[in-house]
């Protein structure tokens, strides 16, 4: 997140909003919240290529999303309108802290309306070719009856508004393939953070260029564009605001729009989400390699670690998230997450410890993963900072900001704590899980606070305001006693700290060669929908010459004449898992990908053979991965790439 001065701007907002002249006795607030935008589907990536019978790949694809229903274009307006979160929930760090501006998020998507305009059309968008529609969205905020004008001064009376103005891409999917890194804000994140999948949680049309001493958004890589100009050049822009309005208090708009109401009133109360599209039912196996040896791999060297060796190992990853649906908050306290030598009485009782491959506080108690069951169980512990990341209630207990941060941890009523899928350790590894005879279906689980050291319920202080902590059998890494906070707990509340979801782990493979969750990723940079080809011999694996350099070529035939495009990704080989890693589009084990026209005919691909990565994967192997240009096609019926 970048910091932004807007001290002019601020003023006036002073001047507008102090001027409160508000009903006395409401007993909350309400705000509405619209945008206008336009969304569509990128036809860049489809080529402009005769296929079967009649009309171009291109044209039979405008064709099939014209007729598609209104559903499907309010499924991809509300993928928009998720990129702007990180912004609406961090909205403080963008501005001057006289301004008095703090997060000002969406309402629940339960409480959401998006209205398309008319039919799509085929358009041209700053020279990109589109099939795309106009859309509004339209919602009201449910808070207390001051929560407005904490968050924004122009909020403090009943009409006063305030907007943010974004710069969205008009086709909302595959921006990290596309943009690269350009549009991530990964700043306070852990490292490896970013994936295909979640980069929607970390859009920031503010990212600019950055160099090593001007690092702000960037972690991972420097791109060499700013964000604007990413979307521009890769995928096409709309300009837009998210408009925020006070309006007169009404007990029946209130009711309309109150979402998740309180559980527990009296006290906080986590419970894990298993529904939803952030929950423990999205996750996705994916494959990454571990170097051995390397201390930058926190993953194998933190206490406990979280993967079972190095090398290529098969993990399954998945949200893990808390909702506070108690009436108060969560409070665990301030840490010296960055380190200072604040010290702190979390960090002498150790329920804090330093990590010191990360360089920050680890909480080791924030929870138990697991998959399967009985003998073959697989279980790691896991924790990094708990913090309000997000609002999924609306009513009047839940705040519209946050004060919470990994400086000040806990949950406020009404917002969650998100870890996601993609996050370095947010797994559970089954790279041993035996799956040699088909695909295994058992149960993955989170159970939050399996120790009890987040209190839900009423924390015990002594008279000075200092925690009272009491002994437990646990000890930290360093082999030091841990002291638990002593908690009065709420009856009931740890009835929903567990979650579990029914997964079917596959033969082989994982998310790219299992079939797409949705029908909106579309176009040869998606990461699903593929298949992973075996060889003449049956094997997953094909050989080549890793001293060849860029020599070595499959050829690619066999589809029946008139067959429509089909994709080839070629993905590094694991010797030691004997199959594929399954690389997303873009990542460092995907060796090149051809879009192949005339599946009937001969197409030859030249490639470099992967080298070796260690004394156990030496290189040489490859594997072949086949998916239809467009999905909805289906695959070429004996196309095969040997």
């Amino acid at each position: 997140m970048r910091f932004v001065s807007f001290g002019l701007a601020a003023a006036a907002l002073v001047s507008c909003g102090d001027n409160i002249t508000l009903p006395p006795g409401d007993p909350g607030a309400l705000v509405t919240v619209e945008v206008s935008s336009r969304v569509g589907v990128l036809l860049d990536d489809i080529d402009d290529v005769a296929g079967g019978v009649g009309a171009t790949t291109r044209d039979r694809v405008v064709a099939d999303l014209l007729a598609r229903p209104e559903t499907f274009w309010q499924a991809r307006a509300a993928l928009q309108l998720r990129l702007t979160t990180l912004r609406l929930v961090y909205r403080a760090s963008y501005y001057d802290e006289a301004s008095g501006k703090n997060a000002l998020p969406l309402p629940p998507e339960e409480a959401w309306t998006i209205t398309v305009a008319g039919s799509p059309t085929r358009q041209m968008i700053d020279g990109h070719d589109y099939v795309a529609i106009d859309y509004t969205f339209s919602s009201t905020l449910l808070t207390g009856v001051d929560e407005p004008r904490a968050s924004d001064f122009a909020l403090g009376r009943v009409g006063g508004s305030t907007q943010e103005d974004f710069v969205l891409p008009v086709d909302p999917t595959l921006i990290l393939q596309r943009t690269g890194f350009a549009c991530m804000d990964e700043e306070e994140f852990p490292p490896d953070s970013v994936d295909a999948e979640n980069a929607y949680e970390f859009y920031d049309d503010f990212c600019e260029i950055e160099t090593d001493l001007t690092r702000a958004c960037h972690l991972s890589d420097l791109p060499a564009e700013n964000c604007v100009d990413a979307v521009d050049r890769a995928i096409g822009r709309v300009d837009t605001s998210v408009v925020f309005t006070r309006i007169a208090w009404d007990d029946a708009t209130a009711d309309e729009f109150r979402v998740n109401p309180i559980i527990t009133p009296d006290a906080p109360d986590l419970k894990v989400l298993t529904e939803g599209y952030q929950s423990l039912s999205n996750n996705r196996v994916v494959y990454k390699y571990f170097a051995p040896n390397d201390p930058d791999e926190c993953a194998l060297n933190e206490e406990p670690a979280c993967v079972g060796g190095p090398g290529w190992r098969r993990l399954l990853t998945f949200d893990s998230i808390d909702h506070n649906v108690g009436g108060k908050p969560l409070d665990i306290g301030p840490v010296d997450y960055f380190v200072e030598g604040l010290g702190g009485e979390l960090i002498d009782h150790n329920v804090y410890t330093l990590s010191a491959c990360h360089n920050h506080f680890h909480f080791l108690y924030y929870g138990d993963f697991g998959f399967g069951s009985g003998t073959n169980q697989k279980v790691q512990k896991n924790g990094f900072c708990i913090e309000s990341t997000g609002r999924l209630s609306n009513h009047e207990l839940s705040a519209l900001h946050t004060e919470r941060s990994c400086e000040n941890q806990g949950v406020d009523p009404g917002w969650v704590d998100l870890y996601s899928a993609g996050l370095t350790c947010n797994w559970v590894d089954i790279t041993e899980v035996d799956t040699s005879t088909g695909a295994l279906t058992d149960t993955l689980f989170f159970q939050s606070n399996p120790d009890g050291f987040m209190c839900e319920g009423e924390l015990v202080k002594q008279e000075d305001g200092d925690q009272v902590f009491e002994p437990t059998d646990f000890t930290s890494p360093a082999g030091e006693p841990v002291d638990r906070p002593v908690c009065d707990v709420a009856e009931g509340t740890e009835d929903n700290d567990r979650g579990e979801v029914s997964v079917t782990i596959p033969k082989v493979g994982g998310a790219m060669s299992s079939p797409c969750s949705d029908d909106q990723q579309l176009g040869p940079q998606r990461n699903c929908g593929f298949t992973q080809q075996t060889n003449t011999t049956n094997s997953l694996l094909l050989t080549c010459n890793p001293a060849g350099g860029a020599n070595d070529t499959i050829r690619c035939n066999g589809g029946s004449v008139g067959a429509q495009p089909m994709i080839v990704r070629i993905c590094e080989g694991s010797i030691a898992l004997g199959a594929g890693t399954d690389c997303s589009f873009g990542s460092d084990n995907m060796i090149s990908q051809t879009v192949v026209t005339n599946p009937a005919g001969n197409t030859d691909i030249t490639f470099a053979c992967p080298g070796a990565r260690d004394t156990t994967e030496t290189g040489g192997r490859i594997a072949v991965y086949t998916a239809p240009l467009y999905e909805a096609d289906g695959p070429a019926a004996g196309f095969i790439c040997d």
